[in-house]
C-alpha cells in the first residue's frame, strides 16, 4: 500500500483525491477545488462537515442565509503565509467566488458524519 497520493493538477470546479473506499482513509475525505474569477462554484457539504483551505488567492464566500466573507485568503502561494481554513457544518449550502488574483485554489478535507 502507497502513502502517497498524486494530484491531477489545477481543474475548475470540484475534484476528489481520496477517500473512503481508496486504500488508507476510512472517514475523511480529501478534494480540491478550483475556482476562476467569474466563475463561481456553488455546493452542499450534505451530511458531512466540510474544511477548506484557501491554498492561494482571494475568495469570497457566501453561505446560505446570506452571511458573505469577503476578502478570504490573500496568499499568492502556499509558502508565503500562513493558511486560511474554513469550516462549514453539515447541511450547509455555500458559492465561493474568486477575487482578483490570477486563481483560488480551496481544499477540501471532508469528515465522515461520525466524526467531532
Amino acid at each position: 500500500m502507497t502513502l502517497l497520493i498524486k494530484g491531477a493538477g489545477f481543474r475548475e470546479g470540484y475534484v476528489r483525491i481520496s477517500g473512503p473506499g481508496d486504500g488508507i482513509l476510512k472517514m475523511l475525505e480529501f478534494g480540491r477545488l478550483g475556482v476562476l474569477r467569474g466563475r463561481p462554484y456553488e455546493g452542499d457539504t450534505g451530511n458531512r462537515e466540510a474544511v477548506f483551505d484557501i491554498i492561494a488567492g482571494i475568495c469570497r464566500l457566501e453561505v446560505a442565509g446570506g452571511q458573505a466573507f469577503d476578502q478570504v485568503g490573500g496568499r499568492s502561494n502556499p509558502f508565503s503565509a500562513g493558511p486560511t481554513l474554513i469550516c462549514l457544518p453539515p447541511g450547509t449550502r455555500y458559492r465561493y467566488a474568486e477575487l482578483p488574483l490570477p486563481q483560488a485554489e480551496c481544499v477540501p478535507a471532508r469528515s465522515s458524519p461520525m466524526s467531532c
